[in-house]
C-alpha cells in the first residue's frame, strides 16, 4: 500500500513543496469526505511522519500556484475554538481560570521566508477564553471550628467581563475575534486580552448569646449562634499580550502584451509582466508562476491555516514558441490575460492592435577616423529607443551620437521586439602609416641582405 500511494504526483509535490509545518497534522479530523479516505491511506502508509505531514497538509489545496484566500478564509473562519491550543500559557487569578488569548493569523496573509506579508487591509484572527471559579460557599458544622476566622462564608458573582482589544503599532482599531485593520508599512500588531470579574464575599463569625436565663435575670447558659458580621468586595483582573511582526506587500502588479510582428496568421508577442501570468489563446496557453502555495499549520489541536509560498519562477507552453523573450503563435484569436501576486489579480483582454512602424536608423556616414563624433538618426523621429554602440547604450528619441571607437563597427537599436542595425568603418591613418613604414623597412633590410649575399658568393667564389 505504502508503495502505491507513493505515485508521480505525491512525488512531485514531495520535490516541489519543501515545507516545514508548524505543527504535523497527523490526523485527518479537518480533511473533507472527498479527500477522507485517500487521508487515511497516507497516514496508514509506511511512509516517515514527515512525508505524512506534508502530503496531508496539502491535500486539500488544489490551487498550487494561484494564492487562494477565499479558501483559507474560510477554513479558519469554520474552526470552533474553545480550549487552549497546545504552546499557549494559561493565566490564573482568585477567580478566573485558565484565560488565554493568541494571535491566530492575518487574512490574507502570505508567509515567505519566514515573513509574513499583508496587504492594506486585513484582518486580525485571535483565540482567546477563560473559565471562572468561584470558591464553594463555607459553613461550619459546629462552634468553634471556623475557617479563616469565619464559621460562615458566601461568594456572589457581581460581575463578569472580558474583552480583546487590537492596536497596530499601538494605534486601536477593534475589539472582538476577528478584526480588520489597516496597514501602511512594516507593523507590529498587538492583542491584548482583560478579563475582569467581581466578587462578593459575605463573613459570618461565631457571636455569644444567653441560651438560658435565671429567674434573676443572670445568665445561666451561654451559647454561640452563626451571625452576619461583614461584607467585602474582591476583584480579579487578568491581562494577556500577544504580538505578531507583519510585512506591509507592497507591489506594482504588472501585465501586457503587444503584437510586434504579424505574418499571415503568424503573430510575434513581445511580453510584459512583473509577477505570475496566465495567458490563454483560442489553443494556445502560456503560463508563468512565480510561487509555488501550500499550508503551514499552527495551533493545534485547530490546525489554523496560513498560506506559504515559495520560489517556483517556471513558466508552461502550449502551441505556442519561444523566441528569446518574445512568444510565437499561430492563432491570436480570444486572448486573455490574467496576472496576479501575493494579494493581487489583474484580468484583461489582450491588445490586438499591431503598430506596424518602419522602425530604422541610420548614421551621418559609413566611415569614421577614431574618437569622431556619430550621429545615429532614428525614424520615425517620434519614438523612444534604446540605441547600443559597444558597450554605451542609450535611450534617445529623434538621434543620438556616440563617439568612434576601435573595432566597434557595429551600432544596434531596439524598439518593442523590433531591431535595427548598421555596420561603420572605423580608420586609423596613424596605425596605417605605421604599419607602410614597417613594410618599407623590412623591405629595405630584405634587398640589402641580397646584396651582402650575392657580394659574399661572389668573393668567395
Amino acid at each position: 500500500m505504502g508503495q502505491k500511494l507513493l505515485s508521480a504526483g505525491f512525488v512531485m509535490i514531495l520535490l516541489i513543496l519543501v515545507q516545514n509545518p508548524l505543527i504535523s497534522a497527523l490526523n485527518c479530523n479537518n480533511v473533507d469526505l472527498a479527500n477522507y479516505n485517500e487521508c487515511m491511506n497516507i497516514l496508514n502508509s509506511g511512509i516517515s511522519d514527515e512525508e505524512k505531514s506534508l502530503l496531508i497538509s496539502n491535500l486539500e489545496y488544489s490551487s498550487k500556484f494561484f494564492p487562494d484566500h477565499d479558501f483559507i478564509f474560510q477554513k479558519n473562519a469554520d474552526l470552533e475554538i474553545n480550549k487552549v491550543p497546545e504552546g499557549v500559557k494559561i493565566y490564573n487569578g482568585d477567580f478566573v481560570k485558565n484565560a488565554w488569548m493568541s494571535i491566530f493569523n492575518a487574512m490574507p496573509s502570505v508567509l515567505y521566508n519566514n515573513i509574513l506579508y499583508v496587504p492594506s487591509k486585513t484582518e486580525i484572527l485571535t483565540g482567546f477564553n477563560y473559565e471562572l471559579d468561584l470558591p464553594s460557599n463555607y459553613r461550619s458544622s459546629r462552634y468553634p471550628k471556623t475557617s479563616q476566622g469565619d464559621c460562615k462564608r458566601t461568594y456572589s458573582l457581581i460581575d463578569e467581563s472580558d474583552e480583546n482589544r487590537i492596536y497596530v503599532n499601538n494605534k486601536y482599531f477593534g475589539e472582538g475575534d476577528l478584526v480588520g485593520i489597516d496597514i501602511t508599512k512594516d507593523s507590529e500588531i498587538k492583542s491584548k486580552y482583560e478579563v475582569n470579574a467581581k466578587v462578593k464575599i459575605r463573613h459570618y463569625k461565631w457571636e455569644k448569646y444567653c441560651s438560658s436565663r435565671r429567674n434573676d435575670g443572670s445568665c445561666r447558659r451561654y451559647s454561640r449562634k452563626c451571625k452576619y458580621k461583614s461584607s467585602e468586595i474582591k476583584e480579579d483582573n487578568i491581562r494577556i499580550t500577544d504580538n505578531l511582526g507583519v510585512n506591509h506587500y507592497n507591489n506594482k502588479l504588472l501585465a501586457d502584451l503587444k503584437i510586434i510582428s504579424s505574418y499571415k496568421d503568424t503573430v510575434k508577442l513581445q511580453t510584459n509582466f512583473s509577477n505570475s501570468v496566465n495567458i490563454d489563446f483560442n489553443n494556445s496557453k502560456f503560463e508563468f508562476s512565480e510561487f509555488v502555495y501550500s499550508i503551514n499549520y499552527s495551533k493545534p489541536p485547530y490546525y489554523v491555516y496560513t498560506l506559504k509560498a515559495e520560489d517556483y519562477n517556471q513558466e508552461k507552453l502550449e502551441n505556442i514558441l519561444k523566441e528569446r523573450e518574445n512568444l510565437v503563435i499561430s492563432n491570436f484569436k480570444d486572448c486573455n490575460i490574467q496576472a496576479y501576486d501575493f494579494f493581487n489579480v489583474q484580468k484583461k483582454t489582450c491588445n490586438s492592435k499591431y503598430e506596424n512602424i518602419d522602425f530604422q536608423i541610420k548614421t551621418d556616414k559609413l566611415k569614421y577616423k577614431f574618437n569622431e563624433e556619430i550621429e545615429v538618426n532614428i525614424y520615425p523621429p517620434n519614438i523612444s529607443v534604446n540605441v547600443s554602440y559597444g558597450d554605451n547604450i542609450k535611450e534617445a528619441i529623434g538621434k543620438v551620437s556616440f563617439n568612434a571607437k576601435f573595432f566597434k563597427n557595429k551600432i544596434s537599436a531596439e524598439y518593442k521586439g523590433q531591431t535595427s542595425e548598421k555596420i561603420i568603418f572605423i580608420s586609423n591613418k596613424e596605425r596605417f602609416l605605421i604599419i607602410w613604414n614597417l613594410v618599407i623597412f623590412a623591405l629595405l633590410n630584405y634587398l640589402l641582405y641580397a646584396v651582402l649575399r650575392k657580394y659574399w658568393r661572389n668573393k668567395n667564389g
